[in-house]
């Protein structure tokens, strides 16, 4: 399967991102455009030492078929959304997110600005399992010089004047060069971490994944609050005035209760790994949650289909509708600013909201992805584990879309028990797999 969770993803120079593979998908992709009745194409990439040899397999691919290209240079993966929609183009990005540099990736968007479904990755598998059957055309490759511009103009507009002292940490990635020019200009002090990206730094012991890091430069800086980006700045961590990182399910009820204030519509979408204490909450505050599957595709996906306004993932996608069809960290960051100024409350105080129910996360490192159903031992110790836990805990055993890693997650009324039960379930795990071996 070429399609994981968010895009494709590997190492570079391997299968898929290696010169043969890209060169195949350009031609899917250019089948799949003509198909659509698309005629040019937008690349953005991250900051990592591949981006550059990955963008022009795909830009040169393209062209040979028939699709003008646009390089747009290092911007985040909003503004890839942004353009696409814009110009009526497809928009691709070249980054592996949250991972390290070692990896790369590539996601898509359609000419609405969104993210592509299942049917039209599956189309989109099915042309690169093909013999490639496009017509060499040669269209243009030009480079996009005002592409920062327009996104910065589009962000700008929601940017308010503020006397807030603000710590920003970029994880040396596609946000390193935007934020500067964004932030500045509004906030009244910023302090910039992890901005100098050398193709090998994204990620490294910085930004959102790495909450010491802005942690401690808010501790530095005697900020107000910080900001941590991903690698592609579709993720934000916020950081509150003393120094510790606010639970993504927090910053998901602060969002919630302030943009649905107004709104006869008060729902929202968060996936099935947001702890269901926000449920109970948000179910006092009069507002409904649906639950999606993991990745910000799938959340933006019932959000259509319930038509709610606002929906996230608690690890840090935040998506607003009025303003994006994805996440969009950046964005988040700015209504999080006037989310602050407008209510009057520390950071800090958004993490007394509610308390959460006891988690236990474990990942386990695999060589291959054998469905668990496959896994007649580990299904009976799945079994077993729900029977030890008391009513209303929840366990999830997923594989990562991203990483070659099983991710295990046990909620229950127990701290201890949870971080047994999850202990339990990566070892018979890894004895499952390791008989499959």
């Amino acid at each position: 399967m070429l399609f994981g969770t968010d895009g494709i993803r590997g190492i570079p120079g391997e299968e898929p991102l290696d010169s043969a593979s890209l060169q195949k998908l350009s031609c899917a992709l250019a089948n799949f455009a003509k198909q659509n009745h698309i005629t040019k194409a937008v690349i953005v990439r991250d900051t990592r030492a591949s981006g550059n040899f990955i963008m022009h397999a795909l830009a040169s691919g393209l062209a040979m078929h028939g699709i003008s290209v646009e390089l747009a240079g290092i911007l985040p993966t909003a503004a890839a959304s942004m353009l696409a929609f814009t110009q009526g183009s497809l928009g691709i990005v070249v980054s592996a997110s949250h991972n390290p540099a070692q990896y790369n990736g590539i996601k898509f968007f359609t000419p609405k600005g969104e993210k592509l479904s299942k049917s039209e990755e599956a189309t989109i598998e099915r042309f690169f399992a093909k013999r490639c059957s496009c017509e060499a055309s040669f269209a243009s490759i030009g480079f996009n010089e005002n592409a920062e511009k327009r996104y910065l103009e589009f962000l700008s507009k929601l940017s308010i004047k503020n006397d807030f002292n603000i710590a920003i940490d970029c994880a040396n990635g596609a946000a390193s060069y935007i934020a500067k020019k964004l932030f500045s200009k509004a906030a009244g002090k910023t302090h910039f971490t992890a901005c100098e990206p050398d193709g090998y730094n994204i990620n490294a012991n910085c930004g959102a994944l790495y909450p010491a890091s802005i942690s401690s430069f808010v501790e530095k800086v005697s900020a107000d609050f910080g900001f941590a980006f991903d690698g592609d700045a579709d993720r934000l961590l916020v950081c509150d005035e003393k120094a510790k990182a606010l639970a993504g399910e927090h910053l998901i009820a602060a969002f919630a209760k302030w943009l649905l204030r107004k709104s006869s519509k008060k729902c929202i979408v968060t996936t099935k790994l947001s702890n269901s204490a926000l449920d109970e909450y948000l179910a006092e505050q009069g507002i409904k949650v649906y639950r999606s599957n993991v990745g910000d595709a799938n959340v933006y996906a019932l959000m259509k289909k319930t038509k709610a306004y606002f929906g996230a993932e608690p690890s840090g996608h935040f998506i607003l509708a009025k303003y994006s069809r994805t996440a969009d960290a950046l964005l988040a960051a700015l209504i999080f600013v006037k989310m602050l100024k407008e209510t009057e409350v520390s950071a800090s105080a958004l993490a007394e909201q509610f308390e959460l129910k006891p988690q236990a996360k474990l990942n386990v490192q695999i060589s291959k992805k054998i469905p668990f159903k496959k896994l007649p031992k580990f299904q009976k110790a799945l079994v077993y584990a729900k029977n030890a836990l008391p009513k209303n805990s929840r366990v999830i055993v997923r594989y990562s879309g991203t990483e070659p890693i099983a991710r295990i997650l046990v909620e229950c009324e127990s701290k201890k028990l949870a971080e047994e039960i999850a202990n339990y379930l990566a070892l018979k795990l890894k004895e499952a797999l390791a008989n499959e071996s």
